[in-house]
């Protein structure tokens, strides 16, 4: 990524509120298109990170990039997201949970395509499980 890129995101960070408590529930997902930017991206939310991480960027956000590299704190935050293993774990769990669920109602591959095409089939009509949407049957 370029200084200018990053120039540009720290710029854009320091514009915005730090909240005061972590936000919960369910992200709100930006629109993107071919013209967003990754600064485009930082919202309020971005500080969290720094929350999690026990940093203080101020410090050395505030600073132009090439000096950056000389801050205790953002070698530490800099340690973290180099070695930080990324995985979806939930995603995981769930691919996992269907095989295994698979393995057992039969061995038959046909068997199981239509059973998967019965839950595609149902996870479009009732897309949640609100009582409206349950009461179509």
């Amino acid at each position: 990524m370029s200084e200018d890129q990053k120039s540009r995101m720290a710029a854009r960070l320091l514009t915005l509120d730090r909240p005061q408590s972590p936000s919960l529930g369910i992200p709100k997902f930006p629109v993107i298109t071919a013209e967003t930017e990754l600064c485009d991206l930082v919202t309020e939310a971005s500080w969290e990170f720094f929350d999690l991480v026990k940093s203080d960027p101020l410090p050395w956000l505030t600073r132009p990039v090439g000096e950056w590299e000389s801050h205790p704190d953002f070698q530490k935050v800099k340690a973290f997201v180099s070695t930080v293993k990324v995985v979806n774990d939930s995603c995981e769990r769930a691919i996992a949970l269907a095989k295994d669920y698979y393995a057992i109602l039969t061995k038959d591959n046909k068997v199981r395509r239509m059973i998967c095409q019965v839950v595609e089939k149902d996870r479009r009509e009732f897309p949640d499980v609100s009582k409206r949407t349950l009461g179509k049957r």
